[in-house]
C-alpha cells in the first residue's frame, strides 16, 4: 500500500539517514538493517517511486499549461498588431482619396483666375490663339476652331477649359498617316465638328479605310463637310455612309480610285449637297454622271481625269439649274462639241465651265 504525507516524510528522512551513515562507515564495515526495516523496506521504495512519479506528472503539467497561456497570448499580439496594421492602411488611403477628390472638384469648379471664365469668353480666347498659330499644312478657314496641337494645350489648364475646347472645336484636320483607330478616338473627342478633312495631300491615305468614314458619320450629326480627297481605301461603301448626313454639304472624293458609279448615284441623294468632286475617281462613267445630274441643289461639280465620261454624261448635266463651277479638265473622250451643247442647253445661266 502506498504511503501518503507524514508517512512518506518519515520514509524519506530515514533513507537519508541512512545513506549519509553508509558514507560514515569505514571500508569494509557493513551496516545491517534491522528485521523490521528490512520487512518494510519493499513498500516504502514502491512509496516513493510513486510520490517521485506524481511530482513529475505534475510538473509536467504546469509547463504545458504555460506554455499554452503563453502561445494565446502570442497570437493575440500578432492578432492586435495586424489590426493595427490594417487600420494604418485604410487611414492611409481615405486620405489619399479625400485628396485626389478635393484637387478633381477644385479642377470642375474653378473660382477664380482664367479657370474662372465663362464659356463663351474662353471660345473667343481660342479663336485668337488659333489664328497667332503657325499653320504649315494649310490656312485656317472660317467656321469655327480647328484642333491643332499649337491650340491643344490649353486643354492641359484644367478641366473647365478642356470641355469648352473640346466642344468648340469644329475642324479636324486629320495628318497622312492616321489610322481608323486614331479617328475613332479624336471624332469621339471632339462630339461638335462639322468639317473633317481626311484628305492625303503629300501621300494617299494607306490605312484609313471605309471604317473610318463610318466612325466620321455615326459620331458627328452636324457634319457639313467631308474631305476625303486621295484617300484610295474608301469604297462606294463609305460614301453610302455619308449619303445619310442630312446636313453635308461639301463632299470631297477626290482620287479615290476604288469608288463607281453607285458611289455617285449614294451622293445623288443628299438632299443639302453643294459641292461635289469626283476629279481622278476613274471608275465614273457617263451612268453616275446621269444620276448626280438630278440635284437641284448642286453649285459645284468636279469631273476632271474620269477618263470613261463621254459628251453624253455632259449633256445630262444641262439640267442642273444652281450649277456654276464644272471641271472637265483632261477628260479624254468629252469633246469640244459636247461642251458647247451643254452651254447652249444649259439650265444654269452663270455656269462656268473648265475644259482641256
Amino acid at each position: 500500500m502506498a504511503l501518503r504525507g507524514a508517512d512518506g516524510d518519515a520514509l524519506v528522512q530515514r533513507m537519508q539517514e541512512l545513506e549519509l551513515a553508509a558514507a560514515q562507515e569505514e571500508p569494509g564495515e557493513v551496516k545491517t538493517l534491522t528485521e523490521a526495516e528490512e520487512r518494510a523496506l519493499p513498500s516504502r521504495v514502491s512509496a516513493t517511486m510513486e510520490l517521485n512519479g506524481d511530482v513529475g506528472m505534475e510538473r509536467w503539467a504546469r509547463r504545458m499549461q504555460k506554455a499554452k497561456e503563453e502561445f494565446a497570448q502570442h497570437v493575440e499580439d500578432e492578432k492586435r498588431r495586424l489590426e493595427q496594421m490594417v487600420e494604418a492602411e485604410k487611414r492611409r488611403v481615405e486620405e489619399e482619396l479625400a485628396h485626389f477628390k478635393a484637387v478633381m472638384e477644385a479642377r470642375r469648379a474653378p473660382t477664380e483666375g482664367w479657370a474662372a471664365l465663362p464659356p463663351e469668353l474662353l471660345e473667343k480666347v481660342f479663336e485668337v490663339l488659333q489664328e497667332v498659330a503657325v499653320w504649315r499644312t494649310s490656312e485656317p478657314k472660317e467656321g469655327g476652331l480647328a484642333f491643332s496641337q499649337a491650340v491643344a494645350v490649353v486643354r492641359e489648364v484644367c478641366a473647365g477649359w478642356q470641355a469648352v475646347h473640346d466642344t468648340s472645336v469644329k475642324r479636324l484636320m486629320f495628318k497622312r498617316r492616321m489610322t481608323d483607330e486614331a479617328v475613332d478616338m479624336l471624332v469621339r473627342r471632339f462630339p461638335a465638328v462639322t468639317s473633317v478633312e481626311l484628305m492625303g495631300k503629300d501621300r494617299t491615305f494607306q490605312k484609313v479605310t471605309d471604317q473610318a468614314v463610318l466612325t466620321v458619320c455615326s459620331q458627328l450629326p452636324a457634319l457639313t463637310s467631308l474631305d476625303l480627297c486621295r484617300c484610295e481605301n474608301v469604297t462606294d461603301v463609305g460614301v453610302r455612309a455619308a449619303s445619310g448626313m442630312p446636313l453635308l454639304v461639301s463632299l470631297d472624293l477626290g482620287g479615290c480610285d476604288k469608288i463607281t458609279d453607285e458611289a455617285a448615284q449614294a451622293a445623288s441623294s443628299m438632299p443639302a449637297l453643294t459641292a461635289l468632286n469626283l476629279s481622278h475617281c476613274h471608275a465614273i462613267t457617263d451612268v453616275g454622271v446621269r444620276a448626280v445630274s438630278g440635284m437641284p441643289l448642286l453649285v459645284s461639280l468636279n469631273l476632271s481625269f474620269c477618263n470613261k465620261i463621254t459628251d453624253v454624261g455632259v449633256r445630262a448635266l444641262s439640267s442642273l439649274p444652281a450649277l456654276t463651277h464644272l471641271d472637265l479638265r483632261l477628260c479624254d473622250e468629252v469633246t469640244a462639241a459636247g461642251v458647247q451643247a451643254l452651254r447652249s442647253t444649259t439650265a444654269s445661266p452663270n455656269l462656268v465651265i473648265k475644259f482641256l
